[in-house]
């Protein structure tokens, strides 16, 4: 017999939130890494004007319009209901989708030297955040205690 109760469990819930700080690291490493890290400066003045706009057009607005959506969802990640994980595993594709983008440009890459790490360590808070992602399904599923 499964446990049939609407509320999550604690240790759910600590998975559940721990999943939604993986993935909000792993977006924040890629943000600071397109907005705060050191730019190669004589690049990005040998740009023409069209690919400095493509690359805002691309990939910072992009980022910045994705934002808002994510982090309500990774709000919600630390509410004890609705009881689902699908959000918060989109959340880790969108994530992990946008950052292997970024990766994809080397006119990017060229432009912010450090991007690289940044977006690499993103991925690794992202690759993180499965194993609570998983557990928190197992806890769902797992039969309750006679």
């Amino acid at each position: 017999m499964r446990a049939t109760s609407s509320m999550p469990t604690p240790p759910r819930l600590l998975c559940k939130a721990l999943t939604a700080l993986m993935v909000a690291a792993a977006w924040g490493a890629l943000g600071y890494g397109l907005e705060f890290s050191t730019p190669n400066i004589q690049y990005w003045h040998d740009l023409e004007a069209g690919g400095r706009f493509g690359i805002n057009l691309l990939y910072y607005l992009p980022y910045l319009m994705l934002s808002l959506p994510l982090a309500a969802v990774l709000i919600a990640g630390f509410l004890p209901q609705p009881d689902r994980m699908f959000p918060l595993a989109g959340a880790m594709g969108l994530t992990a989708l946008f950052t292997l983008w970024v990766l994809a440009n080397d006119q990017l890459l060229a432009a912010q030297p450090e991007l690289d790490t940044y977006a690499s360590a993103g991925l690794a808070f992202n690759a993180a955040g499965t194993l609570p992602l998983l557990t928190a399904h197992y806890f769902k599923h797992r039969r309750a205690p006679p």
